[in-house]
């Protein structure tokens, strides 16, 4: 393991003995009280990789494993479990293309619990990409795989309003995603009903909950730029763009739940969600029920920070290493180290000068204002949470927090204008279901 590169104690995982009562201290204490006899368990993995192709359907132990791959001393077998797993889901993903080829305007939608499955059509919400400008421009991504796409508006929705308001994703990558979509639009749309035939009645705790998500606009068949002649064009999910006007966005990417992944949950197979389970005990999700998967747009301090600078000396490492390090630490951050840099605003943005002061708002004003808003629509969404009528199943799900972090808003701009520029939504509902009382009966 050593020669393989920096062992969990080099990243500083076991400068000193961790605690029951610590984040992942459980995890690395097995990982650590396994360490003596390494040598041993490789041994035996390898009489057990020879057994298993004499023996069919012998398994290897599942605690066994997950310690030797969270140790990088089992690839072989975590390599053919994921394969087994890749090739379980690409036929999975060849049914539901020619599922939905045959159905045109809607996806089969299929929840996969420790229950069963249960299967329904959603006829899809189009929308008419008329009024966009064509072809739609793919945009970078800060993380995961769906692409995502430019689209622009030809004329505002309303009077004073952007022309960036809505973005597009791949719906080949956001099948799932699009089913919880439809069935929350469905839902506001029926309680809204039931609202305006009972005069005075206050809104649903659905309302409230789900006032949380991202505006969904339903679904656009767009011819994308750099796309081949002969190439279909793309079907987009058109949501609300969280980068509408910002010229530099501040935001976190908040991962919530102890738990991200569940065995037999969306495909989730029970050893990749077991050593899921055993990466998650090194990280703040065990520790404070959630963790910081990604941050747009950091300040200069945090940007500055080498996790490996001290592991690996004058050896530069690869950028793909350094990456996976970054990400590392970032998931291992405390929430009150997370807020800190959050509201960093001792170098960007810049410091306008006294003389300025008098046009717009210093950094930390604004700062103050973002962190007040935001603890006020977490409490309002706790809250909502708390009121919700059914349990709900959000696995891997996210929140956003962001404001402006590029520019100073106006002295002349109202409070309730840098308030309303601030971003708090719940996203990535790949593998999340939405239930309601009717459904949980």
């Amino acid at each position: 393991a050593r020669a393989q590169g920096p062992s969990l104690g080099a990243l500083g995982l076991h400068s000193q003995p961790p605690s029951p009562k610590c984040p992942g201290g459980v995890a690395a204490a097995a990982l650590m009280e396994a360490r003596p006899s390494v040598e041993a368990c490789g041994q035996r993995a390898t009489r057990r990789r020879k057994t298993r192709h004499r023996t069919a359907g012998k398994a290897l132990d599942p605690t066994l494993e997950a310690v030797l791959g969270a140790e990088g001393l089992a690839p072989t077998l975590l390599q053919r479990t994921t394969s087994d797993a890749s090739s379980k889901m690409e036929r999975n993903v060849t049914e539901e293309d020619s599922a939905a080829a045959g159905m045109g305007l809607s996806l089969s939608k299929s929840s996969g619990g420790s229950g069963g499955s249960r299967c329904s059509d959603l006829a899809l919400t189009r929308a008419d990409a008329a009024q966009f400008e064509l072809p739609a421009r793919r945009l970078g991504t800060s993380g995961g795989t769906a692409p995502f796409f430019q689209l622009l508006l030809k004329k505002p929705l309303a009077e004073g309003g952007s022309l960036e308001h809505y973005i597009g994703k791949d719906l080949s990558h956001a099948r799932d995603e699009v089913n919880f979509y439809e069935q929350a639009r469905a839902l506001l749309q029926q309680q809204e009903r039931q609202q305006n035939a009972a005069a005075g009645s206050t809104r649903s705790a659905f309302q409230d909950l789900l006032g949380f998500t991202l505006e969904y606009a339903g679904v656009a068949t767009c011819p994308v730029d750099g796309a081949a002649a002969d190439e279909a064009p793309k079907e987009l999910l058109v949501m609300r763009n969280m980068r509408d006007g910002c010229k530099r966005l501040r935001m976190l990417d908040i991962k919530i739940g102890e738990k991200t992944a569940d065995a037999g949950w969306q495909g989730k197979s029970r050893m990749a969600a077991l050593k899921q389970d055993i990466l998650d005990g090194f990280t703040n999700s065990k520790g404070e029920g959630y963790r910081l998967e990604g941050f747009d747009g950091p300040p200069p301090a945090l940007r500055s920070m080498d996790p490996l600078l001290d592991v690996l000396g004058l050896h530069a490492p690869g950028q793909g290493s350094r990456k996976k390090a970054l990400r590392f630490m970032l998931q291992r951050m405390p929430a009150a180290e997370v807020f800190m840099h959050l509201i960093d605003v001792h170098q960007e943005p810049e410091d306008p000068g006294d003389e300025m002061l008098a046009e717009v708002r210093a950094p930390m004003e604004a700062a103050e204002l973002a962190l007040h808003e935001i603890c006020g629509r977490l409490a309002s969404l706790a809250v909502a949470c708390r009121r919700c009528p059914a349990p709900q199943k959000w696995v891997g799900s996210s929140v956003a927090l962001g404001f402006e972090g590029g520019s100073l808003p106006s002295r002349q701009a109202s409070e309730a204008d840098i308030r309303r520029n601030v971003r708090v939504s719940l996203f990535d509902w790949g593998r999340s279901e939405l239930n309601t009382p009717e459904s949980h009966a």
